[in-house]
């Protein structure tokens, strides 16, 4: 079996109360490999293609500023969201035996890559995908270097790497906070590599308290909202949306590579864990018995009651501006 891709995900801090969901997923895609480094060190259930390296968040900045030569601003974790397109170069000695690596989010839970993804990757692109919750680069040398080419004259990154405000160096779906558009996806554009620009995610607003997808378009550098009802699962190592068509009639299903739930606070039984179809809502995860198959049935999850994202939604905020305050500090 050919592992043809590693995933790199430094986190510090406790994971996510769903983190053994985001592990389970793993597992349902073993031609795929992960590499963790983290602080917390709770026993949870690896699989075999997800490896942990003990690593503080103290030893992190310490390798990144002897591997950059400079020491970068990292006031807390969240900051390493810019620090993403580095990671080849930053951790090249653990992924020598890799085709790809990439950079993954954990508060995501993916579906099934080998039929998502593996195609992509088979065309043979240099980097993949634009958003920094996903983001996949060919394992060259200079590749995994690209990301310190100047840009319009510019070494952006030391810029992004030396700013303690959140730079999105790492991704290209962002024109409120980088309207400029100076990040990573830019620099490889501009120097003509093969890049797939494609937003695979299913991927949900998070100001809705019901689904609402939204859509990444590079062309255009806009968003793309489809305000239908619609239903997400987790059946059997897939992600399916299920959307139901006026015009037909019918639901639509469509399968993504994998489901991103930023910024929710998801509720999930242990017993859930294990079930083989599981539905994804805006609040929580929960044991399903079958996918829906009528209009009926599909807008049953969205009556016009209020749902918990709203109160989660409140406390998020709160809880941001004391973190914000305590490291202005």
């Amino acid at each position: 079996m050919t592992i043809q891709c590693v995933f790199i995900l430094p986190y510090f801090g406790r994971f996510n109360n769903y983190f053994p969901l985001f592990l389970r997923s793993c597992a349902e895609n073993p031609t795929f490999h992960w590499l963790i480094f983290t602080d917390d060190d709770r026993p949870f259930h690896y699989p075999q293609n997800v490896k942990v390296i003990p690593m503080t968040f103290t030893q992190f900045k310490s390798l990144a500023s002897n591997k950059l030569k400079f020491a970068p601003a990292l006031p807390s974790p969240y900051k390493l969201c810019d620090m993403k397109p580095a990671y080849g170069f930053l951790f090249e000695d653990y992924i020598r035996n890799y085709e790809y690596w990439g950079h993954c989010d954990c508060d995501v839970v993916f579906g099934n890559l080998s039929t998502m993804v593996t195609p992509a990757l088979q065309r043979g692109y240099d980097k993949l995908f634009s958003m920094g919750h996903m983001v996949i680069y060919r394992n060259t040398a200079e590749n995994n270097r690209r990301f310190m080419h100047d840009y319009q004259g510019q070494p952006i990154y030391r810029k992004a790497f030396t700013t303690d405000r959140i730079y999105v160096f790492d991704e290209d779906g962002n024109p409120q906070k980088n309207p400029e558009r100076n990040n990573v996806h830019s620099i490889f554009l501009a120097e003509h590599c093969a890049v797939d620009t494609d937003d695979p995610s299913l991927n949900f607003s998070t100001t809705s308290d019901r689904f609402i997808t939204t859509t990444y378009i590079t062309e255009t550098n806009k968003w793309i909202y489809d305000k239908r009802p619609m239903r997400c699962f987790w059946d059997n190592g897939r992600i399916i949306n299920l959307v139901w068509n006026e015009s037909r009639h019918e639901i639509d299903l469509k399968e993504y590579p994998y489901v991103h739930l930023q910024s929710r606070r998801m509720r999930i039984k242990n017993s859930t864990l294990h079930a083989p179809l599981i539905e994804i809502r805006p609040d929580g995860f929960y044991r399903a018995n079958a996918l829906p198959t009528t209009k009926r049935e599909m807008q049953l999850a969205y009556l016009k009651l209020p749902t918990r994202f709203t109160v989660d939604r409140f406390v998020n905020r709160v809880e941001h501006k004391i973190s914000s305050l305590i490291i202005k500090r």
